[in-house]
């Protein structure tokens, strides 16, 4: 159960917007989770870190989701100036050195920010409609502009959508009632605007394993990928004869705390 908690507080943390009404809910389960490891393992002692967890709630409510003020990027930045030292070997005056070298690469980086691209499609193939089921072209309707291509896959703000995956298509409530769609067809237009088609198929939510069971296709739809629930795009897990999807972190409706 600990560790269950411990999975449910993880995917609230990082997840890029919440709402103000589910801190206490998020603080319930981190006092819950802090009780039971106490029990579970009383000849350990806890952690400071696990006192900084005990103010996530505040922290969120003071300065927004956690997942955009963290400091990994900034672990990752000081990765540059660790190489450039090894590999220049001159410590004559560091400083100088890696300030040079970092505005050197920060205007290599940015010398071609005009052409970059946030939508990049792989495979593209002219679209026909009228080959496909009228129950798919109902779906589609006349959602679509003229004049759009089918793709094999496609990256829209650094986040890949290939056939086969799921996507959050809408949620109702927390955890259950979560409409998911498996990746049928992957269109764009001449604006670059993204849409998929997709199966709604019934998903279960398992608590004991905190993810979602798979079932049968209710109907097909083609939604914008602007319109999902969330962007994230998820990969289906067979375990034996069932299929599962796992959330990479919580879905929340109606977002106030950003």
């Amino acid at each position: 159960m600990a560790l269950l908690l411990l999975m449910e507080i993880v995917e609230i943390v990082l997840s890029p917007a919440t709402h103000e009404s589910y801190l206490p809910y998020l603080q319930e389960c981190i006092h819950d989770y802090l009780n039971r490891r106490k029990k579970l393992f009383p000849a350990v002692l806890l952690r400071p870190k696990h006192h900084y967890l005990s103010h996530y709630c505040e922290l969120v409510y003071a300065l927004g989701c956690l997942i955009r003020v963290f400091s990994l990027r900034f672990e990752s930045k000081h990765i540059f100036f660790k190489r450039c030292i090894r590999a220049s070997r001159n410590f004559i005056n560091p400083t100088m050195s890696l300030s040079v070298r970092h505005e050197l690469h920060q205007a290599y980086l940015r010398s071609g920010k005009d052409q970059h691209c946030k939508v990049n499609v792989e495979g593209d193939t002219d679209f026909f409609m009228h080959t496909y089921s009228e129950e798919i072209q109902q779906a589609i309707g006349r959602k679509l502009p003229p004049g759009c291509c089918d793709c094999l896959k496609a990256t829209v703000n650094g986040i890949t959508y290939q056939k086969g995956e799921f996507v959050i298509i809408r949620q109702k409530s927390y955890q259950v009632d979560v409409e998911m769609g498996r990746i049928v067809l992957i269109l764009y237009d001449n604006n670059e605007e993204i849409y998929l088609l997709v199966e709604n198929v019934r998903t279960v939510f398992i608590p004991q394993l905190r993810v979602y069971e798979v079932g049968p296709k209710i109907s097909y739809e083609c939604i914008s990928v602007k319109n999902l629930a969330s962007a994230q795009s998820l990969h289906g897990y067979l375990l034996g004869t069932h299929l599962y999807v796992k959330l990479r972190f919580a879905i929340v409706s109606g977002v106030l705390v950003e």
